[in-house]
């Protein structure tokens, strides 16, 4: 399938990727933060894609983000050359959302499905 229309058609928005990584180094954990311009589609998420998660019963708001740029929840191992890190942090219209499910969109290569949790206030 080609989602070429869905991410970057006229649905598509832009947003920026936060994303914070690194290791442990004389002791202390050293972290590298890193912006990435991303474009995909946006939306809020729906009952049914919260009850998929754990944390389904947030109150504080869900948007589901799609992109075709790899998303990460935090990891501890080496994934795909990207190092240990936190969760990535959504930038989108000025409010920041921090990601606590990732996965591929629908097993298609490429395309990424996150879903993110508002930061601030509810």
């Amino acid at each position: 399938m080609d989602f070429t229309d869905i991410l970057y058609g006229e649905l598509s928005q832009d947003f920026t990727i936060q994303r914070s990584s690194g290791s442990f180094v004389a002791g202390g954990w050293t972290d590298t933060k890193t912006s990435i311009p991303a474009t995909g589609a946006v939306s809020a998420a729906t009952n049914k894609e919260l009850a998929q998660i754990p944390e389904g019963d947030r109150v504080s708001g869900s948007m589901i983000f799609r992109c075709d740029q790899e998303l990460f929840i935090t990891h501890e191992d080496v994934i795909n050359g990207q190092q240990p890190g936190t969760s990535d942090v959504i930038l989108w219209e000025n409010q920041q959302w921090r990601l606590y499910s990732v996965k591929p969109y629908g097993g298609i290569a490429n395309v990424w499905i996150a879903i993110g949790c508002r930061m601030q206030g509810s």
